[in-house]
């Protein structure tokens, strides 16, 4: 059984650029920002309606939203069905801008190591911006930053985690140069500033690294965590994601990252839950996997 076979009009609602990249054969694509100002073209549809997205997250959001605008048959495909089967490259570095520190009034004129750091987030921001408009999808995140010990102190050291990660090696690979030319040229400018004492060094220390990697929908592999993704009542859809899986994939073996079950949402904000809504799915997906690929099945 494909996707193509399921009695449903098929609705792929993330971004134009993800849908280009992959998705299930027969879907249309309506990113979920669209969804309110095409109520009429969704109401002219077959029904049930079915939604789906990556993680899960934007098709229940669509799901609530299609059910304001009056649209009740709407089944949410996210859960489960969300295998990764390509990995998203990433890289990620710790950088921290020394300086000796000191009274911010008795030793002013010193090099201050927050002032590089804001300088190089800021040059970086700039140039990554204009990068990440064109080509293959690649991002970028200033998560983390730190330093200082007093609000009347110049601070020794100050420090920032940033993230980077995209589909293509050639596209991590610029993103990368483009923070590494920022940092330079932070250093470079706050020390021509310093008006005495030393001057700040930074220590650049890659804290991630995970490669890109590509593999065939038709390996066994994949073809099965679809199949029983689909067994078990869900819509499988293959995506690229920065997982475990990035370092086998990338060496020639099969690997993938499967759903986790249940139903959450808010990743990564202060806002993330989770609730164990039928979560004993996911555990009997990847038992079901488990089965296949020992070949007991048999």
């Amino acid at each position: 059984m494909s996707p193509t076979s399921l009695p449903q009009t098929i609705i792929d609602v993330r971004s134009s650029e993800e849908f280009n990249g992959y998705h299930i054969p027969g879907a249309m694509n309506i990113p979920v920002e669209q969804i309110k100002e095409r109520f009429n073209d969704f109401k002219a549809m077959n029904s049930p309606i079915l939604v789906y997205c990556k993680s899960g997250m934007r098709s229940r959001v669509a799901k609530i939203l299609l059910k304001q605008g009056k649209i009740e048959d709407v089944i949410d495909g996210g859960g489960i069905g969300a295998i990764t089967s390509g990995g998203t490259g990433s890289h990620r570095y710790r950088v921290t801008f020394k300086g000796p520190g000191g009274h911010s009034y008795g030793a002013f004129g010193l090099v201050n190591p927050h002032n590089a750091t804001a300088r190089a987030i800021h040059y970086f921001i700039l140039e990554a911006d204009k990068f990440t408009r064109e080509g293959a999808k690649t991002t970028y995140n200033v998560g983390v930053t730190g330093g200082g010990t007093s609000v009347n102190a110049i601070p020794f050291e100050s420090w920032m985690e940033v993230d980077m990660r995209s589909e293509s090696p050639e596209r991590l690979t610029g993103i990368d140069t483009l923070f590494q030319q920022a940092i330079r040229k932070a250093l470079t400018e706050e020390n021509a500033m310093k008006r005495r004492g030393k001057d700040l060094t930074v220590d650049v220390k890659m804290v991630g690294d995970r490669p890109t990697g590509v593999q065939s929908p038709t390996l066994p592999l994949v073809q099965r965590s679809m199949a029983s993704a689909m067994l078990l009542g869900a819509t499988p859809s293959l995506n690229m994601s920065s997982t475990d899986s990035n370092l086998p994939i990338s060496k020639g073996v099969p690997a993938v990252t499967i759903g986790r079950g249940g139903v959450g949402g808010g990743a990564h904000s202060l806002d993330e839950w989770w609730v164990n809504d039928k979560g004993h799915i996911a555990i009997q997906n990847t038992l079901l996997i488990l089965v296949a690929e020992a070949g007991l099945a048999k």
